[in-house]
């Protein structure tokens, strides 16, 4: 019966000092994981919540209040006017924001069209304005396609280098911006060979974010 006693009594011991171990190990990994996330937001702001296995977000600073943006001489003749249904069609993509926010509004649904050149391509895509009536936030979804997003801003972020967010695989660059009139987060991108350019105003990050996972996932 001691014997026995013995036995219990060294297995409970194997147990505690293996869960002792494991619960190191997994502490340390941890740590590591968290230090390589902070050790890659140089120059920007890591959103650990949003930190997956192949998701990191990092939000670039602006030196500039609200990013420039260089427009073509658009004229009637370059606009050619669509359905929003043959819109979604040329795209090869369909979203709805009220689908993730109930509270948004589409707001620019009177015309749906592109600016094109002479040969086709997109001059300037079509700009979609989503609102919350009850409150300040605005949703703006500008796509070229067959194109990259129609500002850069690689020269207007502060000292840093700019640093690439990842999300659902994809490469997306993310910046705020913040003055005392408008605020809120920008971000460019190529999803399905179509240039985005997004402006959250008065959206949080996590807000944000979740547009963007939205998009990609469309």
């Amino acid at each position: 019966m001691k014997a026995q006693s013995k036995t219990i009594g060294m297995a409970i011991g194997v147990v505690l000092i293996i869960a002792i171990f494991t619960g190191v190990v997994l502490s340390s990994r941890g740590q590591a994981i968290s230090s390589e996330i902070s050790g890659n937001s140089e120059g920007g702001a890591a959103l650990s919540l949003a930190n997956t296995e192949d998701t990191e977000i990092i939000i670039n600073e602006l030196a500039s209040e609200i990013p420039e943006t260089g427009f073509f001489a658009l004229a009637p003749d370059n606009y050619l006017e669509y359905t929003k249904e043959d819109l979604f069609d040329y795209y090869g993509i369909e979203f709805d924001i009220s689908s993730v926010f109930p509270d948004m509004i589409e707001e620019n649904t009177g015309s749906y069209g592109i600016f094109k050149f002479s040969d086709g391509s997109d001059m300037q895509g079509h700009n979609f304005i989503w609102a919350n009536p009850t409150g300040n936030e605005k949703v703006s979804i500008e796509i070229i396609k067959d194109g990259v997003p129609k500002s850069d801003n690689t020269q207007v972020t502060n000292d840093s280098a700019l640093l690439a967010s990842t999300i659902s695989g994809e490469s997306v660059n993310i910046f705020r911006f913040d003055s005392d009139e408008q605020s809120g987060y920008y971000a460019e991108f190529v999803h399905k060979s179509l240039g985005f350019t997004v402006y959250g105003y008065n959206f949080d990050k996590d807000a944000f974010v979740r547009i963007l996972s939205y998009l990609i996932s469309c």
